[in-house]
């Protein structure tokens, strides 16, 4: 998988698997032009510490394209959310909130059920 050519986001090749940093000028365009590219057999995740749970503090999110829109689902230790559907602009915006979280994307495993 070639790392897309992203302004604010750099991106590290490991197996299987594209780690993303991300500049502090990043913002909702830089997201907005992740998801774009993000190849519906992948999935992009990174670590919400606002999200609050129950149990440890914050969610892990996965997002995955699924046909001409997008999927996302939440888990930390012990839980996870049912799949959603959700806009490309307000996943750009959540993720622009996480500036600091380190963002990957990986293969997917299963298909995402909704």
């Amino acid at each position: 998988m070639s790392p897309p050519d992203i302004e604010h986001l750099s991106a590290t090749a490991g197996e299987g698997v594209l780690e993303f940093s991300v500049s502090i000028e990043a913002g909702h365009e830089t997201f907005l032009s992740l998801l774009a590219w993000l190849p519906e057999a992948y999935e992009l995740r990174f670590y919400d510490q606002f999200y609050p749970s129950v149990s440890d503090p914050g969610a892990y999110v996965s997002v995955r394209r699924k046909g001409r829109g997008f999927v996302y689902q939440l888990a930390n230790h012990g839980w996870s959310s049912a799949w959603s559907h959700q806009s490309p602009q307000l996943l750009a915006a959540w993720m622009a909130l996480q500036n600091s979280a380190a963002f990957s994307v990986h293969r997917a495993h299963a298909p995402a059920a909704t």
